[in-house]
């Protein structure tokens, strides 16, 4: 009998992350590795969580014990050290037109603040104070868990300073004055999020652009 969103249950996504566990990678040499099998598993939550809030069903399935869990563990633990963007491609991703103005803004936020997904997540635009010289400053005092769907302390548990680079000044004095009211359709105030997901809640690191962060490393 097929599986209709509202039948589905805990034991179907756990048999489901198993099979996904000893699954082979698209070249068919070696298992998907635990951190691309907890990526899907994330995505799968955030999906049914959409579905709990616009009432298609009433539960999230997308449960797993701890113990259960994919690990965020790398299929070959040597290749983070050279993944990395050259200056040339950081310039092509803040700047092609091709690419989202949200996305080039959460982009930016990454590659010239040097913040985490879930510190640029977090920040407000009460976080920015563009008035000092001779550069303006972001206050890093908060990241957005997607696991745990709340805002938390930092990684390190401090808060911080960061020196705003003239470039990413340009990008945020664009996405302030066009791109936000655009894409929310009113004008930011200072409790707003920089930038909030297209629904206008925190962005889901599990839907988009966190390899982009770690590449930058």
């Amino acid at each position: 009998m097929p599986l209709t969103p509202g039948s589905i249950r805990p034991k179907h996504i756990q048999e489901l992350i198993r099979a996904l566990a000893h699954k082979k990678s698209a070249r068919g040499k070696k298992p998907l590795a635990p951190r691309s099998v907890r990526s899907i598993w994330g995505t799968m939550h955030a999906m049914f969580e959409d579905a709990v809030a616009d009432e298609f069903i009433e539960v999230n399935p997308c449960k797993l014990k701890k113990h259960e869990r994919p690990q965020k563990i790398d299929a070959d633990p040597t290749w983070r050290a050279g993944a990395v963007f050259s200056r040339e491609e950081v310039v092509e991703l803040l700047t092609n037109d091709a690419i989202p103005d949200d996305r080039r803004m959460m982009y930016g936020l990454m590659a010239l603040a040097g913040v985490r997904f879930g510190e640029a997540a977090a920040l407000k635009w009460e976080h920015y104070d563009a008035t000092l010289q001779p550069l303006g400053r972001l206050l890093i005092a908060h990241s957005y868990s997607t696991d745990k769907l709340r805002v938390k302390a930092t990684k390190t548990e401090r808060t911080r300073e960061v020196p705003v680079h003239p470039a990413l000044v340009t990008l945020l004095t664009d996405w302030r004055m066009r791109g936000w009211k655009e894409q929310m359709r009113r004008e930011p105030q200072p409790h707003d999020l920089i930038v909030p997901s297209r629904k206008g809640v925190h962005r889901n690191a599990n839907l988009g652009m966190k390899r982009f962060g770690h590449a930058l490393r």
